[in-house]
């Protein structure tokens, strides 16, 4: 397996699609749509396994800013000491998504481990479906912390997870 930084060919695009949609479902276009206006945002980063030419997985992230849809929901939940900790010189970790058959090979860790060596951000944070058991526990696994539990994003009506990690100092 190889990790590279996300290239933004038309054909890397739509395999990142395709798997999205495996793995999340939802209108793929949707997925496309948010992707390519995530992809503008600073300090956006993105990386993509490939097993020989297929695609087992993808993650990416980018700064969390003022403005920004889940920065600004974030701040909501928050209280204002974890805003403080959390939300400043921080790294949103958007999304981590690996093929079914290709899970259990620390993919997943591999992905999220060289998306963070990226970053140039001080803190990271995710958020995760609660009971969304295997993601949490690859996260506490690579030294994630919770910040928040029972979050209810807007469009969702599941609770979620807000998890951080201090990644540079």
């Amino acid at each position: 397996m190889e990790i590279k930084s996300v290239s933004l060919t038309e054909l890397e695009l739509q395999n990142m699609v395709r798997i999205y949609h495996e793995v999340w479902g939802g209108n793929p276009n949707d997925f496309l749509e948010r992707f390519k206006r995530q992809s503008t945002y600073p300090g956006f980063q993105g990386v993509v396994a490939y097993k020989g030419k297929d695609i087992s997985g993808f993650a990416y992230g980018y700064t969390s800013s003022p403005g920004q849809y889940y920065h600004n929901l974030l701040r909501m939940e928050l209280t204002n000491s974890n805003q403080e900790c959390w939300l400043e010189d921080c790294f949103e970790f958007v999304e981590l998504v690996v093929r079914p058959k290709y899970r259990r090979k620390n993919i997943g860790q591999e992905l999220a481990t060289k998306l963070l060596e990226e970053s140039h951000n001080k803190k990271a944070v995710l958020t995760t479906q609660m009971d969304n058991i295997s993601a949490r526990n690859l996260y506490k696994k690579l030294n994630w912390e919770i910040v928040k539990e029972n979050f209810y994003p807007r469009d969702k009506a599941e609770p979620y997870v807000i998890m951080g990690k201090i990644i540079n100092l």
